[in-house]
């Protein structure tokens, strides 16, 4: 099997979504694309920005040449997207560098409990996704047992890549590659991904 390239100054490959059930295998995926990332590109092309709530499961990854911010709390979460948000202004692609916000969990930022937080991490990722490529920077969201409310329909909509493991109900599926696609509830294995682009899905 011939390994997948993913354009991240394609409008339609620049974002993605990451999921599964629990022990789907979704951390492991975005820890592969990111290592991945980093033997095809240099740091002078390609950074990453990675939100890991609760240091969980990226704290090595702080130590790559690669990594511009690694932030492990809320606040500095807020403070780094909205640092983010501020350079999404002015004349458009003109940057040198991309960056990758990589996001472990989307419901440590969407489903936080505090229900101004949660619009202000939904209206930052939004934007994100909107003008993000634009201005150079992709948005990658990983989800554990999605739902509508921890990865909402409109931070989906710019999601154009999706990756869906192990999904224990047909509803989860359908959240990752959208309605009508179950594929990922039928895999029984941890590491085998259903992968959607363009509304093309392959396995």
């Amino acid at each position: 099997m011939e390994p997948l390239i993913i354009d991240l100054d394609d409008p339609n490959t620049c974002h993605g979504l990451v999921g599964a059930s629990t022990g789907g295998g979704k951390s492991t995926m975005m820890k592969q694309m990111m290592l991945s990332a980093c033997e095809m590109t240099s740091p002078e092309d390609l950074q990453f920005a990675i939100i890991d709530i609760g240091e969980k499961s990226f704290k090595l990854f702080a130590q790559l040449p690669h990594c511009c911010a690694y932030v492990t709390t809320i606040e500095d979460s807020l403070a780094l997207l909205r640092k983010f948000e501020s350079q999404m202004t002015g004349q458009e692609n003109t940057y040198r560098t991309r960056i990758a916000i990589f996001v472990d969990e989307g419901a440590a930022l969407l489903a936080t409990g505090d229900e101004d937080t949660d619009k202000e991490f939904r209206r930052l990722l939004k934007i994100c996704g909107d003008r993000g490529r634009a201005y150079g920077f992709s948005l990658w969201i990983g989800a554990q047992n999605p739902t509508d409310s921890s990865v909402p329909a409109d931070v989906r909509y710019n999601l154009g890549v999706r990756v869906a493991g192990s999904c224990s109900e047909a509803t989860r599926s359908e959240i990752i590659l959208d309605k009508g696609n179950r594929h990922a509830a039928s895999i029984t294995m941890p590491g085998v991904f259903y992968v959607k682009i363009k509304n093309i899905i392959t396995m």
